[in-house]
């Protein structure tokens, strides 16, 4: 049994719409988990009820934990651009245990496990006590709400192997996803689901491959480097060794050494994230690489992000409407990254688009120029801002708060 946590709160302050809109979208994503024999209805109110027939008890558990994580991952759109977001609590009972029971006993059963969760704070999964121990399942590993798919059981029900999402407009950006685990494919496809992307995941290099090969085309790839059989990394060279398009490519890896970092980005890699990743900083990445590219950008537009506004006629830059003095060249490396929040600059791109030249590594023009901005710019916490920066790996300029720097 499944109830979505905090609906009345949900109804009363929202209306009755956006309940009727989460309880939709709470149906969809129930619906890209479950397998196509499986039942499931709604019971009454926030309440739905699961039957997987031919399962066993870890699996029903694993495939509840894919289900809270994607419902976690989710955000409804409103028609007044509200998000909101919302968890639901699960409760099990597996039939074998006592399989001559009623179903009203057994829906008292799972109903008891439901509501045992949320007395424990909502947001997890527990199994009825009858048929926990009676598979001999750890009782405290069960309780553990999952923060993240890392935390989650790994012996899941197989997904499919390309789940195309074709509830969006024919022009919105189609996605290729590259990951073998499948609760985190499942995960990340709920966030790129919620936020109106197209997407077709794949849990081998193989099945990417020839789907490339056939003529297919993406506007950009999410790729797992460590895979079995073909890797992430072959996969993306041969991308830039043949593809003319050219899309975009982020790494979503567990890798955090710096010098794996620097080999993905000199093979062609765009970006890259570290798992796990938080979900509003994923897609920020994906919209900065989704962006028109910065050397098409009309360099006459004037623009604003958050506290600060750019006119390009003038070439001034104004913090909270406070012109700040600046120079040419650093108004270049300023307009530069406040145009293109969460795009990973390489030390050669940014010369190369400021400079109009490679400035050598043993130059300190650049690092000087990135301090000055960071001062006068006063990028910082205050204003919503952080330019992160790797010697090996380039600069970002990262927003703490993207809604609130964005509104």
């Amino acid at each position: 049994m499944l109830d979505i946590d905090h609906f009345k709160h949900l109804n009363d302050h929202h209306g009755h719409a956006a309940g009727d809109q989460a309880l939709k979208e709470f149906a969809h994503s129930i619906y890209t988990i479950i397998r196509p024999h499986d039942l499931f209805g709604r019971i009454g109110g926030e309440e739905f009820g699961i039957t997987l027939p031919d399962t066993s008890l870890r699996a029903s558990i694993d495939t509840a934990e894919r289900l809270r994580a994607c419902i976690e991952a989710m955000v409804i759109h409103l028609p007044d651009n509200t998000r909101l977001s919302i968890t639901v609590s699960i409760g099990i009972v597996h039939v074998s245990q006592s399989p001559h029971k009623e179903i009203e006993i057994l829906l008292d059963y799972a109903d008891q496990a439901l509501y045992q969760a949320k007395r424990n704070g909502r947001n997890q999964v527990l199994v009825h006590d009858d048929a926990r121990l009676a598979q001999g399942i750890e009782v405290n590993k069960l309780n553990e709400p999952a923060a993240s798919p890392s935390s989650a059981p790994t012996s899941v029900i197989s997904a499919p192997r390309e789940i195309s999402m074709t509830t969006h407009p024919d022009h919105t950006p189609l996605l290729a996803l590259l990951e073998d685990d499948s609760v985190q494919s499942a995960w990340l496809q709920q966030i790129l689901l919620s936020a109106k992307f197209r997407c077709q995941a794949f849990d081998n290099g193989n099945d990417l491959l020839s789907t490339l090969r056939a003529g297919n085309t993406f506007q950009l790839l999410l790729l797992d480097w460590e895979l079995p059989g073909i890797s992430g990394m072959e996969v993306l060279r041969w991308v830039r060794a043949n593809l003319t398009s050219d899309p975009p490519i982020i790494f979503v890896t567990s890798r955090t050494l710096e010098s794996d970092l620097v080999k993905g980005l000199d093979a062609g890699a765009n970006d890259y994230i570290c798992k796990p990743c938080r979900p509003a900083e994923l897609l920020a990445r994906i919209r900065a690489q989704l962006r028109p590219n910065h050397a098409h950008t009309n360099p006459a537009s004037s623009f604003e992000l958050g506290v600060y506004s750019v006119d390009t006629l003038t070439r001034q830059i104004k913090l909270r409407g406070e012109p700040i003095p600046i120079t040419s060249k650093e108004f270049d490396l300023a307009t530069l990254f406040l145009r293109h929040p969460w795009r990973l600059f390489s030390r050669d791109d940014i010369s190369m688009l400021v400079w109009n030249r490679k400035i050598p590594s043993t130059s300190r023009t650049l690092d000087t120029h990135i301090s000055i901005i960071r001062k006068k710019l006063q990028l910082g916490p205050a204003s919503g801002t952080l330019l992160s920066s790797s010697y090996a790996l380039g600069y970002r300029l990262e927003l703490l708060d993207e809604e609130k720097t964005r509104s």
